[in-house]
């Protein structure tokens, strides 16, 4: 198991601390989205809200 510990100026460690894999990536809570064409679920997720 990999230990990550977050520097909140340093995007990229955090990112790799996610397992981001590309950009753009994007989380609403614990969800991780990837790809622009999935801005259509992040948004009905917020509605949801």
């Amino acid at each position: 198991m990999i230990r990550c510990e977050i520097v909140p100026s340093d995007t990229s460690a955090r990112a790799v601390c996610q397992n981001c894999f590309g950009a753009p990536v994007m989380f609403v809570g614990e969800e991780m989205f990837f790809g622009q064409d999935r801005l259509d679920f992040i948004e009905e997720i917020l509605q949801q809200a």
